[in-house]
């Protein structure tokens, strides 16, 4: 299990780091993920995602993800 939360914290690091980039480059494509977010959220600041794994399959390639500080239950499955 440790491993685990070593990724996901990984993880949650890498995408702060990305959301700094981003703003410093320009992009405007972030989407939010928060503990009190709902299932129907967008991914913006005022209707977040409830969990990370959507909001990894809606980012794709190149938006940053901001997490807000939580506890996020569940798999977290990433293709490619």
């Amino acid at each position: 299990m440790k491993p685990r939360n070593t990724i996901l914290s990984l993880s949650v690091v890498a995408s702060l780091a990305n959301a700094a980039l981003s703003r410093f480059i320009g992009m405007t494509d972030t989407f939010h993920v928060s503990t009190d977010g709902k299932a129907d959220g967008d991914g913006s600041k005022d209707k977040p995602f409830s969990s990370v794994e959507t909001a990894l399959i809606k980012a794709g390639g190149g938006r940053a993800i901001i997490v807000t500080p939580g506890v996020y239950r569940g798999p977290i499955q990433v293709a490619n």
